[in-house]
């Protein structure tokens, strides 16, 4: 049974916290002293919370009604924590990646979806040299849009002293003025009349973006700029023109430039993994930094180990169903004073069924059909 989180109104929140304010917390001795434990059902009124129905429960785990619905108490812990684990059992496809590395002398591991959604420590991602992102089965063409979209994001439009991102063709850019074409090289090769054009020898890296901006009036304008030489973007060459008017008789005054946060070294190298059309295998591409050209490779056997600028990062496993799942259990060994109570409740009915989880003297939102109720366990 999945557990259900709900992105609430900010009143809501603001509601909960300050009802919170004045919460004792109750631990687990006051209650092996005999303390009776009561669900609250908590009103707003006039910018203040008062408890407007209870109920006692007692550890036969029997139904109990609030504000005219019915919760059945599934599982009570006196020492309740919460579990995030990443199962093989979704229904639908769902491919997922377990990557592990050294952190110091121990060995950490995240589990990295193909919807870009991590589980486990996300705070690993900032303590490796390596990048990884995992796209959908059989992307050699998502690939490409992938590089793309990275090189698009890497330029701006600077104008009148602002820097707007390039958006989609037809979209206006800034005041007047509208994107009428991209175009991305890999491998821009420089001609004589100033043009630039993929080149086919692929051997060299030569990053360009070419945006076309069009005006109200039909004025249009090309700029180019060179991501790896932007000294080119400057005007230096001589036969390489930053901005060139097409038609018209209008001059928008922008410039094509890098984004300032990308001026700096590249920090970190970049994995792509990719599975199998047929979801066996994993194609992997990474580009080490400073390198111009991806190394790809295949992979059909798990455990596999990179080594990637010196980093081991270890494919552990690959799952073609993968989910989350979130899961409240009895935890053991914690002192008296850090233990913490919760009660497992469910409502809805067979086919309808939502749970929640209460933390011993702290307020939950529940939402039940539509109505959001505040509860508090005590």
């Amino acid at each position: 049974m999945k557990l259900h989180h709900y992105t609430l109104p900010l009143a809501v929140l603001f509601f909960t916290t300050a009802c919170q304010k004045n919460e004792s917390k109750t631990t687990a001795s006051d209650e092996a002293a005999g303390t009776d434990s009561t669900i609250e059902l908590l009103s707003h009124t006039k910018g203040k919370f008062t408890v407007a129905e209870t109920v006692t429960i007692d550890d036969s785990l029997s139904d109990v009604v609030l504000g005219g619905k019915s919760f059945k108490i599934k599982a009570r812990w006196d020492d309740a924590e919460m579990k995030r684990e990443t199962l093989n059992n979704n229904p639908k496809e769902s491919h997922a990646v377990e990557l592990a590395w050294a952190v110091g002398a121990t060995e950490k591991s995240l589990w990295l979806f193909a919807t870009g959604v991590e589980q486990g420590d996300a705070s690993l991602l900032s303590r490796t040299t390596v990048q990884p992102r995992l796209l959908p089965p059989g992307a050699r063409i998502a690939l490409a849009d992938e590089l793309k979209k990275s090189l698009l994001r890497s330029v701006q439009l600077e104008w009148k002293k602002k820097r707007y991102d390039i958006p989609e063709k037809g979209q206006e850019v800034f005041s007047g003025w509208k994107i009428q074409d991209v175009r991305i090289y890999q491998h821009a090769l420089l001609k004589d009349d100033g043009t630039i054009a993929e080149s086919k020898d692929t051997s060299f890296s030569n990053r360009a973006v070419e945006v076309t901006v069009e005006a109200t009036d039909g004025t249009k304008e090309r700029h180019i700029c060179f991501i790896d030489h932007p000294r080119l973007t400057a005007g230096i060459h001589p036969t390489i023109l930053p901005v060139t008017r097409l038609s018209g008789d209008l001059a928008s005054l922008a410039r094509l430039t890098v984004c300032e946060t990308l001026q700096a070294p590249v920090e970190k190298s970049l994995m792509i993994i990719s599975p199998d059309a047929d979801g066996e295998g994993l194609n992997t591409w990474i580009w080490s930094k400073g390198e111009p050209a991806p190394v790809s490779s295949h992979i059909a056997k798990f455990p596999t180990t990179l080594t990637i600028d010196g980093q081991k990062v270890e494919i552990k496993q690959h799952w073609t169903k993968a989910r989350h799942q979130i899961k409240w259990q009895q935890r053991e060994g914690s002192a008296e004073e850090d233990k913490q109570p919760a009660l497992l409740i469910e409502t809805g009915g067979h086919f309808h069924a939502k749970q929640f989880v209460l933390i011993r003297g702290k307020s939950t939102p529940c939402k039940v059909m539509d109505e959001i109720m505040i509860l508090r366990y005590k």
